[in-house]
């Protein structure tokens, strides 16, 4: 998830983007990236429409 956090923070994308999104709370996002709990389904979705340069193994790996 570190790799995540320093996209997020290159790109100005915050945790209320993604949970906007997603359709989540900025709270769950941010307890997902703590405990690196982000489903397989959230992080393709996250990949494809806010990081789609970069490949899931970069991002979430």
């Amino acid at each position: 998830m570190k790799n995540l956090i320093q996209e997020m923070k290159t790109n100005h994308v915050t945790s209320s983007d993604l949970a906007t999104f997603l359709g989540a709370t900025s709270e769950e996002i941010e307890a997902k990236i703590k405990n690196q709990t982000v489903t397989f389904t959230e992080a393709i979705k996250i990949q494809g429409n806010f990081f789609p340069y970069m490949s899931i193994e970069a991002l979430f790996g």
